[in-house]
């Protein structure tokens, strides 16, 4: 079975994503990658995701799902 790769090297999204896959191996970026750090430069969470995701990828030459939010308030 394939490893599940996250993009992120938030502890607490990793393990929100091993709560999920419960029956997969899934990998911080961090354990593949040594100081991954990708410029969020999008204009929105989905288009940071999707950056980070698609870095990763490309490095690893791997499937690698990527997640990014933010608290967002209106005035």
């Amino acid at each position: 079975m394939e490893d599940i790769v996250i993009a992120t090297n938030n502890q607490g999204k990793i393990n929100d994503f091993k709560a999920i896959f419960k029956n997969q191996n899934v990998i911080g970026i961090s354990e593949l990658i040594e100081d991954f750090d990708v410029e969020e430069t999008g204009a929105t969470f989905e288009e940071n995701a999707r950056l980070k995701s698609e870095a990763a990828a490309h490095a690893l030459n791997k499937r690698v799902i990527a997640d990014d939010s933010g608290l967002e308030v209106f005035a």
